[in-house]
């Protein structure tokens, strides 16, 4: 069985003050479905690092929710874990805000977008992308920060963009990182997305 760990939100109730961690129950049908097993990371470890390692998964995934630098608790938490992973050459998939995260560090400037929270659009594949996806599909939109094909980090090839040219998909060159822009626990979603987190767990950078 697949091992995956997954980082949550964090989300307070709406009776009390009391701050929480929280996954989606769409995440973990879909891991369900990919037959692996979900490691939700807790967001304040004192050594998240040690943590990752003692659970022996197979892949990281930061999922979405909140964008890059609204939390900086989660913020700082997922950049240990994506650190460690890049370390220890464990596979990463990093959705919305997590492809955002990748960016931002790696130097890249995000910029405010309309019209692309809770709704769908059309994207193309490109290089690496053709080895797993489509020339074109549509993909579900919950974000409001994008990121042109001229603030690509250097280290990065973008792999999908949408009809504007906004990178939708990019992988790390020199680790197996893959970040997308897209929720694949909601719908629409690409049914290759499934392919694409087998060929990371098995092959890591398999675009290399």
């Amino acid at each position: 069985m697949i091992k995956v760990a997954i980082s949550p939100r964090i989300t307070e109730t709406s009776d009390y003050i009391e701050l929480r961690d929280s996954i989606s129950h769409d995440w973990i049908r879909l891991l369900n479905h990919w037959e692996a097993w979900p490691i939700i990371i807790p967001n304040v470890l004192n050594d998240p690092e040690a943590f990752l390692d003692a659970q022996k998964c197979n892949i990281l995934i930061l999922t979405g929710g909140d964008d890059y630098g609204q939390c900086p608790v989660r913020d700082n938490q997922e950049e240990r874990l994506l650190a460690h992973a890049i370390i220890t050459k464990l596979p990463v998939l990093a959705i919305c805000r997590g492809m955002q995260m990748c960016a931002q560090l790696a130097g890249a400037k995000l910029e405010n977008l309309s019209g692309h929270i809770a709704t769908t659009h059309k994207i193309l594949f490109h290089g690496p992308g053709r080895l797993v996806y489509p020339k074109a599909t549509h993909v579900n939109s919950f974000h409001a920060l994008g990121l042109r094909a001229n603030q690509l980090p250097n280290k990065f090839t973008a792999i999908a963009t949408d009809e504007k040219g906004y990178i939708e998909a990019m992988v790390d060159r020199e680790n197996p990182i893959t970040c997308i822009m897209w929720h694949p626990e909601r719908s629409p979603a690409p049914v290759e997305d499934r392919l694409l987190f087998g060929k990371l767990v098995s092959h890591g950078a398999f675009w290399a």
